[in-house]
């Protein structure tokens, strides 16, 4: 990941470099014996530059500006992380002509271009690491939580037995199972942040019962903010992709269930319209801005609704369900709203539509 720096009119102007080629420069990361080099994309930098006794050097370079064997000047700094970030190879001008120049590396930023872009790159890495901290926060307590509704069910399903009340028995069954599914889907969702599910087989799913697999394990939210839902309409249509859309269902309602007022309904809508199936999720919510629609998707987004209730969240759900539908099932998906709105406890709430448009596809068309 790379840093943009403020702009600067005369990096440019003088030495031929946009901002976004200053992005370009490389980076050596050292962390606890392990080296990342981040090359760039605007020059590949010479193998000379990473020798073994230039390596050697950095790993040792005094922090701020020094000179390497090669006699091109090295920048280096410290992280929050303790980790070492290194800027070699640049030729700032009014410094000392390199012992050997390579013409094909020309990188003559000034020294304060330099220290900005280690400064913006070093702010990243902090981002980054709230970042985590926030999501893995949230995961806790989200596990936590269900962990806890699981324990006590499984404590008032064994009570339930005891007094030979089997429907109790099996309604606390249930709701372990659906915790276990909401568990599940929540370990899902770290799987496919952290890459580890992008590799599954596709197969022809069938999106109904998916849907309704994500609506069940969020019984307990339901009961809990006194809200229930209603399923319109019915999709045979199979689409085709690897087994990870449930998370796609799972981001839009949980997204409802944050937003949406107490004892209100969210609506699920199939739609099936020339080898296309169409699922709507409908939902009181805050107002969605225009520049807010176009940004929902986007990663690490949080609109000012999110912001001013303090409501928990990574910004990175949408995202994920945006990527899933478009990168896997060569969907779509967006966010729309109509302009009436509702009055409920003081505040605005209006009727926010989720559509998720796929391929419907057929046994035929994928049988070997």
């Amino acid at each position: 990941m790379h840093a943009q720096l403020p702009s600067h009119w005369w990096a440019q102007a003088f030495f031929g470099y946009s901002r976004g080629e200053m992005a370009a420069i490389p980076i050596l990361i050292y962390d606890k014996g392990f080296v990342d080099l981040q090359e760039g994309t605007l020059l590949s930098p010479p193998i000379e530059l990473f020798s073994g006794a230039q390596k050697a050097y950095y790993s040792r370079a005094p922090f701020g500006w020094s000179a390497c064997p090669l006699g091109y000047q090295v920048y280096c700094a410290r992280d929050d992380l303790g980790r070492r970030i290194v800027i070699p190879g640049t030729y700032p001008p009014n410094s000392s002509s390199p012992k050997r120049k390579f013409p094909q590396y020309p990188l003559r930023f000034s020294k304060a271009q330099i220290e900005n872009f280690a400064a913006s790159h070093l702010n990243v890495v902090e981002n980054v690491r709230e970042q985590r901290d926030r999501e893995f926060k949230n995961l806790t307590h989200d596990l936590r939580a269900i962990g806890n509704e699981i324990y006590h069910g499984a404590l008032a399903a064994r009570e339930a037995l005891g007094q030979g009340n089997r429907q109790k028995a099996e309604e606390k069954i249930n709701l372990i199972v659906n915790s276990q599914q909401m568990m599940s889907l929540r370990l899902d969702i770290v799987d496919y942040e952290g890459g580890l599910s992008s590799e599954r087989p596709k197969d022809l799913i069938d999106p109904y019962p998916k849907v309704d697999k994500v609506l069940r394990s969020f019984s307990g939210k339901f009961a809990s903010r006194r809200m229930s839902y209603n399923i319109h309409g019915r999709t045979r249509n199979k689409i085709f992709g690897p087994p990870i859309f449930e998370i796609v269902p799972f981001v839009i309602i949980e997204n409802a269930l944050k937003y949406a007022p107490h004892s209100s309904e969210i609506t699920i809508r199939y739609q099936e319209d020339e080898g296309k199936t169409i699922i709507r999720f409908e939902s009181l919510g805050p107002r969605i801005t225009e520049a807010e629609n176009k940004k929902i998707f986007q990663k690490d987004y949080r609109g000012d609704a999110a912001k001013e209730a303090g409501r928990s969240g990574s910004g990175i759900g949408l995202f994920a369900a945006k990527t899933i539908v478009e990168e896997h099932f060569d969907g779509k998906i967006f966010v729309n709203q109509l302009e009436q709105e509702a009055i409920i406890g003081g505040e605005h709430f209006f009727n926010t539509r989720f559509t998720v448009v796929l391929p419907s596809e057929n046994d035929d068309r994928h049988r070997r």
